[in-house]
């Protein structure tokens, strides 16, 4: 039996065409609704991507990092996490938090608090819930502050001021995959800091995080004059450390500037003469002496441990009295992580110090590096393409090794914001740091390391803030002395 379709000399030229008119109007009708369909989706707010649709297939991992089939990596493990084969961004409104509750705290909700810590805590310890992987859902009750009724916001930061046009960037609340963060609230964060010192030590980047934590943290004090800066520092433009007291709770929220951890000074004199400086990586910043008493200790590095802003610009390694000429970058990072481990060990003052080593925040320079036109501005959302998430960085596995000799000996563990953050491209400063009424920077100089607040970095001390209460962190109301 032969099909009709082989022999078209048989049909009247009427019917055939007839036929093709047919398929196509309904080809058309069935792609229109299609098209319909998808629109009404994006609409109406379910902004997904299914697992499977944008399968990622994981960068090259290093032997210390987690393995990808991996779904139950405890918290409280030190390795990075394996990224998951998909992520969503879910439009999904939640108002049940108000920026009000958030402000003030909910004074009925002792009893159900206490629960949801110990909740928390249990599924932290059991290793059920990995909070650095997840998906980023819309939130209509984000951000948790305005950048304009916060006055301890250095002006590069708040984009919004600066003339940044659009906002949804602020919107963006991450949701871990198998468990709920607990609801940042301010009060509890302060009761639990009451009488002691939070210190962070590290770049800018860690300083975008530390004033990310201030304004969360002075939502739930009506009188901002009960804030102040102890040494009477304008936080604008201002180099070296910064301290925040809480005056009311007798706390101090802190900051000092330290890239590479280690110190950083002229070369001894019997140097070659392209050492311009050296980094000593048997010792640590002239600062440290300030931080040893802290109770919460976040810190970070990487960011300038690269070629660029080390050994092309004259900066080599020194072990002793001796520059070593041969010492490549990553060598001399992991040399001063090894001196960052022996400092914890010896100076984190009680058992009870809690100490945090930061991941690598992912920078998003399209069509350029930081110094060669590299542009962010018109990103308006998350990223939802995986061809452009980056390798995992190396320092990630230095300072998950490190993490590692801490184990048992010190409350440490790497607090890992690189996934989330990756996804993230839409939150940096771009155009938008100059400043207010100084309007956009020349589209040749954007930033596109730091971020946006409210934004990204709120997240990372979310993520603090629910790892001190599954720990049970809380400080003594009269001694200041650690009990969890």
């Amino acid at each position: 039996m032969k099909h009709w379709w082989v022999q078209p000399s048989r049909i009247p030229v009427t019917y055939t065409v007839r036929i093709c008119g047919t398929v196509r109007n309904a080809t058309i009708s069935w792609l229109s609704a299609i098209l319909v369909f998808l629109m009404l989706v994006l609409y109406f707010g379910i902004i997904a991507v299914p697992v499977g649709f944008f399968m990622y297939t994981s960068p090259l991992k290093l032997s210390s990092i987690a393995d990808s089939n991996d779904k139950n990596t405890t918290t409280v493990s030190p390795k990075i996490s394996a990224r998951p084969t998909s992520y969503h961004l879910q439009k999904e409104p939640r108002n049940e938090t108000s920026r009000h509750d958030f402000e003030r705290g909910n004074q009925n909700s002792t009893v159900q608090g206490l629960e949801i810590v110990k909740n928390i805590s249990e599924v932290v310890q059991s290793g059920e819930c990995d909070f650095s992987v997840g998906s980023w859902v819309w939130d209509d009750s984000y951000p948790l502050y305005e950048s304009r009724n916060c006055p301890f916001l250095d002006g590069g930061f708040r984009c919004q001021e600066n003339g940044r046009p659009d906002s949804d960037y602020q919107k963006w609340r991450w949701q871990p995959s198998h468990c709920d963060l607990p609801r940042f609230n301010a009060n509890t964060f302060l009761e639990r800091i009451r009488n002691s010192r939070v210190v962070f030590v590290g770049d800018s980047i860690g300083r975008n995080q530390w004033e990310s934590l201030i304004c969360m943290l002075a939502g739930a004090i009506p009188d901002k004059t009960r804030i102040y800066e102890v040494h009477g520092n304008p936080i604008t433009k201002h180099k070296g450390f910064l301290s925040f007291k809480f005056e009311d709770y007798n706390c101090t929220v802190e900051y000092y500037r330290s890239p590479f951890l280690v110190f950083q000074g002229r070369p001894p004199r019997a140097a070659p003469p392209e050492v311009r400086t050296t980094l000593k990586v048997d010792a640590m910043d002239y600062t440290s002496r300030l931080w040893s008493n802290g109770d919460v200790l976040i810190f970070n590095t990487g960011h300038w441990w690269n070629y660029e802003k080390t050994i092309r610009g004259g900066c080599y390694f020194q072990e002793g009295n001796t520059v070593d000429m041969k010492m490549d970058v990553e060598t001399g990072l992991k040399r001063a992580m090894k001196t960052w481990v022996q400092w914890v060990l010896q100076h984190a003052k009680s058992e009870k110090t809690h100490v945090f080593l930061r991941s690598y925040s992912p920078v998003h320079f399209r069509g350029g590096s930081w110094n060669t036109g590299g542009q962010c501005h018109k990103e308006t959302r998350p990223e939802v393409n995986s061809t452009w998430f980056q390798r995992e960085p190396i320092s990630n596995q230095i300072m998950s090794e490190a993490i590692n000799q801490l184990s048992g000996k010190k409350n440490a563990q790497l607090l890992n914001i690189t996934y989330l953050t990756e996804i993230r491209k839409d939150g940096h400063s771009s155009l938008y740091y100059l400043g207010e009424g100084h309007g956009p920077a020349p589209m040749y100089r954007q930033d596109c390391s730091h971020w946006c607040l409210p934004g990204v970095p709120d997240t990372w001390n979310h993520l603090l803030y629910a790892y001190l209460l599954a720990s049970g962190y809380a400080t003594d109301r009269s001694t200041g002395v650690s009990k969890g």
